[in-house]
């Protein structure tokens, strides 16, 4: 892949370890994501953990 700075690299370095992380989990990646979209403004840095797709895949499974 290739970007036209250096900050698109992280950004899309980022990105593409969100997505492996939730396919790792088993997760769908793209209910995680926009679930993750609607969750993030209001919620507390030192709760992010509460985010990731293992807790998803939680939430999801009940």
């Amino acid at each position: 892949m290739f970007t036209r700075s250096e900050g698109g690299g992280k950004a899309m370095a980022f990105t593409y370890i969100l997505i492996e992380t939730a396919k790792l989990n088993n997760v769908d990646t793209q209910a995680w994501l926009t679930w993750l979209l609607a969750q993030i403004a209001p919620h507390k840095i030192t709760g992010l953990d509460d985010l990731m797709p293992w807790r998803y895949a939680a939430l999801t499974a009940q």
